[in-house]
């Protein structure tokens, strides 16, 4: 079976992932990219391109959100799959993700 990884398209604000967002495919690299991101101060991430997501990914979202809260950096998340929706509720952590 075939690790995917994700991709990361950055347009202005507008930052697409499209992949797994799983322990397999976070990683170091994938950190150092996410620093990028806030580089402007208000920042939009699509999820529509996420296929698959575990506690890890979740985990990695939420980084994020703290990450642009110490870079004084809005951030919002868009098109978050239902599994995505659900992970984040079972896990109580749902009104950590802004959208």
């Amino acid at each position: 079976m075939a690790i995917m990884t994700v991709e990361i398209t950055m347009n202005d604000n507008d930052i697409s992932l499209v992949g797994e967002l799983t322990q397999q495919t976070i990683s170091h690299a994938l950190e150092k990219k996410a620093k990028a991101f806030f580089q402007k101060k208000n920042v939009v991430i699509n999820l529509a391109g996420i296929k698959k997501v575990d506690t890890a990914g979740l985990a990695w979202l939420l980084t994020l959100v703290e990450l642009a809260s110490i870079n004084t950096c809005t951030i919002g998340f868009t098109h978050l799959s239902e599994e995505l929706q659900n992970l984040a509720k079972l896990t109580a952590v749902d009104a950590f993700l802004p959208s």
